[in-house]
C-alpha cells in the first residue's frame, strides 16, 4: 500500500476537516474527500422504516368471466 493509498484511507477514517488539505488531496490524486465521508456517513446512517403499504399475499384464482362459446347441437 502507497502512501497516497494511506493518506486517502486515513482521511476518510479519521475524517479530515482542514478544508486546504482536502482540496490539496483532490487536486493531486482526483479523491474528493468530501463525497466520500457523505457516502460513509450515508452508510453509516440506519435505514428508515418503509412507509410503503404492507405486504399482502397475492390473490389467486382467475379474475375474469371465461368467454366460452355456447355450440348448440340439433
Amino acid at each position: 500500500m502507497g502512501v497516497i493509498e494511506l493518506v486517502k484511507r486515513f482521511a476518510v477514517e479519521l475524517p479530515l476537516t482542514d478544508t486546504i488539505k482536502i482540496r490539496a488531496l483532490r487536486d493531486k490524486t482526483g479523491f474528493d474527500v468530501e463525497k466520500a465521508l457523505d457516502n460513509k456517513a450515508a452508510a453509516n446512517a440506519p435505514e428508515p422504516e418503509s412507509a410503503a403499504a404492507p405486504a399482502v399475499a397475492p390473490k389467486s384464482g382467475r379474475r375474469t368471466a371465461p368467454s366460452y362459446k355456447v355450440v348448440k347441437k340439433d
